[in-house]
């Protein structure tokens, strides 16, 4: 997004509160720079073998944060956004779900967020959530 200028700053990828992460410095003259280790809070939603998502419909989630632990059955932290997470869709909207006493996230309907099946986001394609790359500690 920012390599092809549709947005013009790394500050787009912090969110606030997520564990390891810090605000980009906007320093992108690199691909080394760009996005440095802990300037992205967001995990990601592809399927397993590193696959993109092919079953989508405008709402399915694509990044999220706060993410504790990531792969199929991915765990949230409740502190940050007070007992939410928050999730970006194909569409580009945000949307919220509720993290359960578990550390999952649940969908408005109960279900949980990465469940798959008929009626939900991913229907046949199981999500693997690939966490954010922690700042690196000197």
């Amino acid at each position: 997004l920012i390599a092809t200028d549709i947005i013009d700053s790394e500050t787009y990828f912090f969110a606030s509160g997520v564990k390891g992460t810090i605000k980009g410095d906007d320093l992108i003259g690199t691909p080394a720079q760009l996005l440095a280790p802990g300037e992205n809070s967001f995990a990601y939603v592809m399927t397993k073998n590193g696959q993109p998502l092919r079953d989508l419909t405008s709402k399915t989630p694509l990044v999220l944060a706060p993410v504790i632990s990531a792969g199929p059955n991915p765990t949230f932290d409740p502190g940050p956004y007070a007992g939410q997470c928050v999730y970006g869709t194909v569409d580009g909207s945000a949307k919220i779900a509720t993290i359960d006493q578990n550390g999952h996230a649940i969908t408005e309907d109960g279900a949980p967020l990465f469940a798959t099946g008929p009626g939900t986001f991913f229907k046949t394609d199981p999500p693997v959530i690939i966490p954010p790359t922690p700042q690196k500690t000197k």
